[in-house]
């Protein structure tokens, strides 16, 4: 069952960069409908299969970018918030991310 650890520094403007995640035990199956439905609900773009930046535009608040890098011989995935809007705590991205994450799995995501 996938496990989402950690959230990295907290958010402040212009610490952008230390907001960071990582997911393990997310099987390649996992990730694919991960990115799949991530793009179908909230119309997230992904730049690149494994690696890449992951684009979300919301309505009214602004655009997120996240980096990713998935390793699907370690089954992990690290995330790193690299632009949001200032009205969007980084824990509502992850809160996000883990619901998603909850939902391809079939199981409720823990958060350590």
């Amino acid at each position: 069952m996938p496990t989402l650890r950690g959230f990295g520094c907290p958010m402040e403007k212009g610490n952008l960069n230390m907001s960071t995640n990582t997911v393990t035990d997310l099987s390649t199956v996992e990730w694919q409908a991960l990115k799949s439905v991530s793009h179908s609900q909230h119309g997230t773009v992904y730049s690149g299969d494994n690696k890449g930046t992951a684009s979300t535009d919301t309505p009214g608040l602004g655009k997120t970018v996240v980096s990713y890098d998935y390793n699907p011989d370690t089954e992990t995935a690290v995330f790193t918030v690299k632009e949001k809007p200032d009205s969007v705590p980084a824990e509502v991205i992850w809160f996000a991310l883990g619901g998603t994450i909850a939902h391809v799995s079939g199981a409720g995501a823990s958060s350590k």
